[in-house]
């Protein structure tokens, strides 16, 4: 069956199409879109307005039905402290809406504008030989940073306050490269703030005076853990400069080889972060 619109009319399809564990939550899109969502990323605003109408007419002439909008948005909406520029992406979406397309609308906090770096250094992530990472490419961010964390909350409410009733919007696009393109993080805000001592490598460690031997064991493994951080840390930056050697691109088994010790010290680091943020918290409660 089909709609006014030309559409499969998802109404009257049969319910054996529907996956058995499906999500109550995934339902409704599927029948706004008239079954599977098809579409890609669409960032309009690395393109001469010019050109946005006839990309919706070629997207709507494809049958795409949904397009992930507004990731690396931030600057163009944001382009200095307070102020918030959002009527060209109000004309983004009003297209995407006129021509049938649905929008997954990203929070815009993947790419923070480079006022922000400039203001606050302390947002950027740091490497484990202590370089630090400037503005300019993706996640050039550290997502434990309070001050990158206030301003990104303030965007993503913007930005929900004034789209949440919009005609084109479908899904709220939250993340999905968590940790991608950079994955290094500063164990200094990993954790509450409490008080603390900051070592010469910029790690933190607590005041020992008064623990009980318990304790003792937990921040001795707590050390330790730091300094696997480093050590995994500093493999993965191996690994990021492998993947960028030419003659590793050009050879498709050392780069299967590459990409895979890339993963596996991605997910090095990230085990190493969780167990350091578990003893944060073992030595908070025993002090």
């Amino acid at each position: 069956a089909e709609s006014s619109a030309g559409r499969p009319d998802y109404e009257k399809r049969n319910p054996a199409l529907m996956l058995p564990d499906e999500p109550s939550t995934i339902a409704p899109l599927r029948r706004r879109l008239g079954g599977i969502a098809f579409g890609g990323d669409y960032n309009p605003e690395q393109w001469p307005e010019e050109v946005w109408a006839e990309d919706a007419r070629l997207m709507k002439e494809a049958g795409v039905n949904l397009v992930t909008v507004g990731v690396f948005s931030w600057a163009h909406v944001q382009p200095r402290p307070g102020v918030f520029r959002f009527e060209w992406f109000d004309r983004v979406l009003d297209l995407l809406a006129a021509n049938g397309i649905s929008a997954d609308l990203a929070t815009m906090t993947a790419c923070p504008p480079p006022w922000l770096a400039h203001a606050h250094p302390e947002i950027l992530p740091v490497r484990a030989d202590g370089v630090v990472l400037s503005p300019g490419g993706r996640q050039h961010f550290n997502p434990s940073s309070p001050v990158y964390r206030e301003h990104a909350a303030v965007l993503a409410t913007a930005v929900a306050d004034r789209y949440a009733g919009h005609p084109a919007l479908a899904m709220w696009h939250i993340g999905n490269e968590y940790g991608c393109h950079v994955s290094l993080r500063s164990p200094r805000t990993c954790s509450t703030a409490r008080a603390t001592e900051s070592r010469p490598n910029g790690l933190v460690r607590i005041a020992s005076a008064g623990s009980s031997a318990r304790s003792a064991r937990s921040r001795t493994e707590h050390t330790t853990i730091e300094q696997r951080i480093l050590a995994a840390e500093s493999e993965l930056a191996i690994c990021h400069a492998r993947m960028e050697d030419p003659a590793i691109a050009a050879d498709h088994v050392q780069l299967q080889k590459a990409e895979d010790a890339l993963k596996d010290a991605k997910w090095q680091v990230e085990r190493l972060y969780t167990r350091w943020a578990e003893l944060e918290g073992k030595l908070q409660g025993e002090q």
